[in-house]
């Protein structure tokens, strides 16, 4: 009796083993089955597709994308491109003044950690008066080299990452100089540490604009132009490359201020620029001069 038990016990296992195996057997069977299923619809719905006249292919394609997706695969869409790194914040300034002095130093402005700044100087000392940039408190500052024209110098220069706390700009000239004024764009700056680009200066002569030399980038770039001129006049936005560009900062207390000397713009590009150039309105004919510069 007891060895006729132990076959009993053995025997259900074994039908509990079995019935659980065919159990997971029929349980996948019916998964393939389900995934099967969508794969042989669209085929037989490509297969038909395939078989109207080419105008009856657009029309039902559009009524029934769903059915050939899963044979064709989704559509590839262009990338947009990223979003800017940089964003702007404010700018400080020092309007044009005539009086003969050493520097000028800008309105003060709240900084966070990391940010950028972007100068721009101009003096009518003479030529070869350059101009170098300082803040306070202190910031790492590479300066541009100096460009003149018709006795007016002017200069732009960064800094890639900022300390923070309220800070002031400064710009030192060689020598006393008059007609002086000065723009400090503000960014904040996420992602990967700044870097610079590139940079382009030029001149210009009895336009209502300026219009820098031509640059390329290598993309992912905030691209900022500044221009002064010899008479004061109302800045507008210009263009940089393919993009309408925006106007961030002029030498005087509001954008749309009458009777300033200089004024700054930017744009962004996600992807690289070859041979493209930026343009600075200041609606007023006189002598022109400007920098661009590209950080990324």
């Amino acid at each position: 009796m007891k060895r006729s038990s132990e076959f009993e016990v053995r025997g259900q296992i074994r039908g509990q083993k079995l019935g659980a195996r065919g159990q997971r057997q029929r349980t996948e069977d019916q998964g393939l089955r389900t995934k099967r299923v969508p794969h042989l619809l669209a085929l037989v719905s490509l297969t038909a597709w395939l078989l109207l006249p080419p105008c009856g292919r657009v029309v039902w394609l559009a009524a029934n994308p769903q059915q050939v997706m899963p044979i064709l695969g989704s559509p590839a869409h262009p990338s947009a491109g990223g979003a800017s790194t940089y964003t702007y914040v404010t700018w400080a300034y020092v309007a044009e003044t005539a009086s003969s002095t050493g520097s000028i130093t800008s309105n003060a402005i709240t900084l966070s950690s990391g940010d950028a700044l972007v100068a721009f100087c101009r003096n009518s000392g003479g030529a070869g008066d350059n101009n170098a940039f300082s803040s306070t408190p202190s910031n790492t500052w590479s300066t541009l080299s100096s460009t003149s024209v018709a006795g007016t110098n002017f200069t732009a220069g960064y800094v890639l990452s900022a300390g923070s706390g309220s800070t002031t700009v400064t710009c030192t000239f060689t020598s006393n100089a008059s007609y002086n004024s000065l723009i400090v764009l503000q960014y904040h700056h996420s992602g990967a540490s700044a870097s610079y680009d590139t940079s382009v200066a030029s001149t210009g002569l009895s336009n209502t604009l300026w219009t820098s030399s031509v640059f390329s980038t290598v993309g992912n770039d905030l691209v900022v132009a500044c221009a002064t001129l010899n008479s004061g006049t109302s800045f507008t936005a210009g263009s940089i490359g393919g993009n309408t560009s925006t106007l961030r900062g002029v030498s005087g207390s509001s954008l749309s201020a009458s009777g300033v000397d200089a004024g700054c713009e930017d744009t962004y590009f996600p992807g690289p620029q070859s041979s493209i150039t930026a343009t600075v309105n200041g609606g007023t004919t006189s002598t022109w001069g400007g920098s661009v510069l590209a950080l990324k």
